[in-house]
């Protein structure tokens, strides 16, 4: 389930002491609930020209995605800048042809990460830290189970690494390292007889709790990346699906 905001301009848009921008005003919003709503959504108060689903009376979340980004051309245009970071993606998100547009929100957030440049936003001992645990975590692994998932909120990732860590935190190393492997995968998967070294723990958790939530993102991205590359086999205890 999900919402179309459907008046994306700049008067609909705050900027946080933090500098967070919010989208405001869902006086035109509408809530998807069948296919067919998205048929059914009007148009109002563009910006700018609009996209070429407009023409046959459709209105999706590519088309959101079209205008959140002719806003960003707008504000853009509006104080002169010039040298604009992630171009490539703001073109895909104004494209007027849907079939050539991100078409997701979330789409988008992935081409933000995996353009970001990784020397732009990590230090050498950042980026040690992540790959230490990232080479640990793949060291203990033989098999994922079909069906394991990956954890993706980074927030209950570090409260689960800290009460891990507090448990170990006089060892050298986690001579079971199951509850380390529990905080990032959801699911079954087999071991291999490998000690975790809880040094590495403690250095991932505190480049998490450092990080912030782009950053963290992009981590959990590169991580869950690492872990597709896992063999995947069928849990032994369940029953075999022919």
């Amino acid at each position: 389930m999900g919402v179309l905001h459907r008046d994306v301009r700049p008067q609909n848009l705050l900027v946080t002491s933090k500098g967070s921008a919010k989208l405001i005003d869902l006086g035109f919003g509408k809530e998807i609930q069948e296919f067919d709503d998205f048929k059914k959504s009007i148009t109002l108060n563009w910006i700018a020209s609009a996209p070429d689903e407009l023409r046959s009376g459709k209105y999706t979340f590519a088309t959101e995605v079209y205008f959140v980004g002719r806003l960003f051309q707008t504000v853009l245009s509006a104080h002169d800048v010039q040298d604009v970071p992630f171009q490539s993606v703001l073109s895909r998100m104004v494209h007027p042809d849907p079939a050539s547009r991100l078409e997701t929100f979330a789409a988008v957030q992935r081409e933000l990460l995996t353009e970001r440049p990784i020397e732009d936003s990590f230090t050498p001992e950042e980026l040690a830290a992540y790959r230490a645990f990232s080479e640990a975590f793949i060291d203990q692994l033989k098999h994922i189970y079909h069906g394991a998932t990956y954890r993706d909120d980074p927030e209950l990732m570090v409260e689960q690494l800290r009460t891990v860590y507090r448990s170990m935190s006089l060892e050298e190393y986690a001579r079971n390292s199951k509850p380390i492997l529990n905080c990032i995968l959801k699911g079954g998967y087999s071991c291999k007889p490998h000690f975790f070294p809880i040094s590495v723990v403690r250095a991932f958790t505190e480049l998490l709790v450092s990080s912030g939530e782009s950053k963290r993102q992009l981590i959990l991205t590169n991580l869950h990346t690492v872990l597709d590359s896992v063999s995947r086999a069928f849990d032994p205890e369940e029953d075999m699906p022919f």
